[in-house]
């Protein structure tokens, strides 16, 4: 998700604040490398400073959200794991009281 739009990944795995931010972040970054591109060339200094910039920031958004994604979901089903052992044990106990 984050490859199309940046910053979804982050909203998706519960982080709004930091998809927001995110998106802000590579957006400004996209415009300013256009602009440069657009007036100066794509030799321009300015062009190849804010182009770097955007893609460094934009192949960390699209790697932090798959990180993201996955810590959220490891803690889910840690979660989901911990519930089933819980319900296991329950039964166990009323068997061996009695």
């Amino acid at each position: 998700m984050s490859v199309v739009i940046p910053g979804s990944g982050k909203i998706y795995a519960g982080k709004t604040g930091q998809g927001i931010i995110t998106f802000i972040q590579n957006v400004a970054l996209g415009v300013q490398a256009y602009e440069a591109y657009r007036r100066d060339g794509w030799k321009s200094p300015r062009f190849l400073i804010y182009g770097g910039l955007f893609s460094f920031f934009y192949v960390g958004n699209v790697w932090g959200s798959a990180l993201s994604v996955h810590v959220r979901r490891q803690e889910f089903n840690d979660k989901v794991n911990e519930q089933i052992l819980f319900n296991m044990q329950i039964p166990i106990r009323t068997v061996f009281n009695q």
